[in-house]
């Protein structure tokens, strides 16, 4: 191949390479601002007591999930509202673990599943009943969580499980014009 030949083909892409694709530049358009992801906490309802009644109240939780919200419930007991105190002051909300509840029918729409919340307490005497129903029907405030089992933590006698629970148990408890969740 002699230089003649090859001259144009070095310098056909090189005239080639201003005309891009077509496509004309345009100006950046300004259309707000840019889309982040929100750090400030929510409000949710946990539930205190009035006297020994169950009392909803609103408490700042990190996100929406339910392990955050029993988290707030227990950062609230040790920081009641005023006219509220809670049977969770002096324990502490070790783990939660959340798992299917019943038996999951495969494929089959028309059997809804619900989940077990599987609440761990740590502390140094036992829940009082008042205390379980806290942490269960601020739990069932998640439509999702059909029933909560909880095991208390204690250096001294090793876990100890209260068993499973769902609010309609804690009825006799709820304050007046409280509705409790199921």
């Amino acid at each position: 191949m002699t230089i003649r030949r090859l001259l144009p083909l070095v310098f056909l892409p090189a005239l080639l390479l201003p005309a891009g694709c077509g496509i004309e530049p345009s100006n950046v358009a300004d259309v707000g601002r840019a889309p982040v992801i929100s750090v400030e906490p929510t409000l949710k309802t946990v539930y205190l007591l009035r006297g020994k009644r169950l009392q909803p109240t609103r408490a700042y939780v990190s996100s929406g999930t339910v392990e955050d919200v029993i988290e707030a419930l227990f950062k609230a007991s040790a920081r009641p509202p005023a006219g509220l105190h809670s049977e969770l002051d002096g324990f502490s909300h070790a783990d939660t673990q959340i798992s299917h509840y019943g038996q999951p029918v495969r494929n089959d729409p028309e059997v809804p599943t619900g989940l077990r919340l599987h609440v761990f307490v740590r502390g140094e005497r036992h829940l009082s009943r008042a205390a379980v129903a806290q942490v269960t029907c601020t739990a069932m405030l998640d439509k999702s969580i059909w029933v909560v089992k909880i095991t208390e933590l204690s250096p001294d006698r090793g876990p100890r499980s209260r068993g499973e629970h769902v609010c309609s148990e804690f009825r006799d408890l709820a304050a007046t014009d409280t509705q409790l969740p199921p």
